[in-house]
């Protein structure tokens, strides 16, 4: 479980993080502390890097006891369009947005990436070889049609104090034309490859 710290620096212009054994620490500029857009471009890339080498050893780790097919490079990428990737030199990705899912669930995408090395298409034999070595694949893959969309950084790092400091965090979803929070029993915690999905 990771401590989340967010800071608010008051001279410096780009968003910077650093990943120690129990804490993510975020450097935020004072002056897009409350601009969406820029945190909505920058944070995710900042938390790939942070865990671009868990997710690696974690993937590495996954087929070596499933698919065990020849690798290529692996990658952590803020991507949006789609879960993952495997490109035909077998190199994966996957979206960073994971890190939020459940740890099946990210699991479910490692196994569907690593089953491309075997069969570049989603025929029988695709699908054949994913369910068996995730035996709740249909309901995995439900999970992320009807859960996916609420896999937001934004839903994390929405904020209005400068320095803001939790170990679990609940958050709004959304804030009114007053501020007043509509929706507030939302927790998190980021663990990697253990998220927790709100249960409300």
């Amino acid at each position: 479980e990771y401590e989340l710290i967010i800071l608010a620096n008051r001279t410096g212009t780009t968003i910077r993080g650093k990943k120690n054994s129990n804490q993510l620490i975020f450097d935020i500029p004072q002056s897009i502390m409350h601009d969406t857009e820029a945190k909505q471009k920058y944070i995710p890339s900042v938390i790939s890097k942070m865990f671009a080498a868990e997710m690696e050893e974690l993937i590495h780790s996954i087929n070596g006891r499933t698919i065990q097919g020849k690798l290529g490079n692996v990658t952590l990428r803020s991507a949006s369009s789609r879960w993952g990737s495997c490109t035909g030199r077998n190199d994966i990705m996957i979206s960073n947005r994971l890190l939020l899912a459940p740890t099946d669930i990210l699991d479910h995408v490692i196994i569907h990436e690593l089953a491309h090395i075997v069969h570049k298409d989603h025929s029988i034999k695709f699908w054949r070889l994913v369910a068996a070595h995730d035996v709740s694949m249909k309901a995995h893959h439900h999970w992320l049609k009807v859960h996916g969309s609420t896999l937001l950084f934004l839903t994390v790092f929405t904020f209005t104090k400068k320095t803001w400091k939790v170990s679990k965090f609940s958050l709004s979803i959304r804030i009114s034309s007053k501020g007043e929070i509509i929706r507030s029993k939302i927790t998190f915690r980021i663990i990697f490859g253990l998220g927790e999905y709100p249960t409300s």
